[in-house]
């Protein structure tokens, strides 16, 4: 009787065990990238030698629930979100072609003959924070933008 109680116990100890291991399986950051809709949470702007500013504020909500979608096909489109800036504005707003550099720390876009490199700053499996440097106007510009599911 001990003995069967023991052996019990034991297999209620393996199955545990056994149950309670879960294979950890990580996302490539492609993976991450075209999992879904991407919509704006927050934008930032800063300008040569000063701080980071938030600007989401001055952001039309019609803007704020557009959705960036990332295909796996390296492709990717922006939509309208349930609000329209306008009503007659089409669905879909652009459409163009990604690339991860090897190291995933730039997010190369291209749409309608314009390339754009981003810094990519934070890609989680519902965060994306991607930033740019470009010229505005003969200054320095630096642009932050985080992305949500």
């Amino acid at each position: 009787m001990k003995s069967t109680l023991l052996n019990l116990i034991i297999l209620l100890f393996i199955t545990g065990l056994l149950a309670s291991c879960k294979k950890d399986v990580s996302k490539t950051p492609a993976e991450l990238l075209t999992n879904g809709c991407w919509k704006v949470t927050k934008k930032e702007q800063k300008f040569e030698n000063t701080d980071y500013q938030d600007i989401t504020d001055y952001l039309d909500a019609c803007d704020l629930d557009n959705c960036l979608t990332y295909t796996s096909d390296g492709k990717f489109t922006e939509n309208e979100g349930e609000t329209k800036c306008s009503a007659e504005d089409p669905d879909l707003v652009t459409e163009g072609t990604w690339t991860l550099s090897a190291e995933n720390k730039t997010l190369s876009i291209v749409a309608d003959g314009v390339s754009k490199d981003y810094n990519v700053e934070v890609l989680t499996e519902d965060m994306l924070v991607v930033e740019r440097t470009f010229d505005l106007f003969g200054d320095l510009s630096s642009s932050r933008i985080t992305y949500s599911h």
